[in-house]
């Protein structure tokens, strides 16, 4: 019995060296590439991008009087990328003539391009239908949103109670509905 162990020790054929580095790498790579794919989801999510936009924000040129509907605020946009106003959000955070700090919002599927729209509240509007009109300006009829586009805001109505007291900080927003950024956020002192 000794015999035949002894034979099966002295007897070392196998697989070949190159040929057992070969099997070693491939068995490798297919296991690496079944982890990734469980760990990463290789394709089966596409990452959201932000689009880059900058802007400016002023007091409005044509403001008229207060205790009217006046004119309150222009955003232009200076550069970035082209963006889908149906994938858009503005919001405008501003304190009206009793001191609340309001937070209208309109969602971009209702931007048309020359109308003025009504900039809802936020939150619990109490029957009113918005305080504050906004008017996207799409220079280049492209039906997205690009450099030299405005967005113009007026008050809604002549309520002074709700209208945008002057001599306060009017802010606007852009949010970016798919990935839920903030893409623009400006700030600036009305008159």
């Amino acid at each position: 019995m000794w015999g035949w162990i002894k034979k099966v020790w002295k007897d070392r054929r196998g697989v070949s060296p190159v040929i057992g580095v070969i099997l070693m790498v491939a068995i490798t790579v297919i296991l690496a590439a079944t982890i990734a794919s469980f760990v990463f989801g290789m394709g089966s999510k596409v990452k959201q991008t932000t689009p880059n936009v900058a802007a400016t924000l002023e007091d409005h040129p044509d403001d008229l009087s207060t205790y009217t509907d006046d004119w309150i605020a222009v955003m232009t946009i200076t550069s970035g990328e082209s963006v889908d106003k149906n994938s858009i959000k503005l919001i405008a955070i501003y304190t009206d003539y009793d001191g609340t700090l309001r937070t209208v919002a309109i969602d971009g599927t209702l931007l048309a391009n020359g109308q003025l729209r009504y900039m809802i509240e936020s939150f619990a509007h109490d029957g009113d239908t918005g305080y504050l009109h906004v008017r996207w300006v799409d220079t280049d009829n492209s039906g997205t949103i690009n450099p030299g586009d405005k967005f113009e805001f007026q008050d809604y109505n002549s309520d002074n109670d709700r209208e945008v007291k002057s001599d306060t900080d009017f802010r606007v927003q852009m949010v970016y509905k798919p990935t839920n950024a903030v893409i623009v956020d400006l700030t600036t002192r009305v008159y």
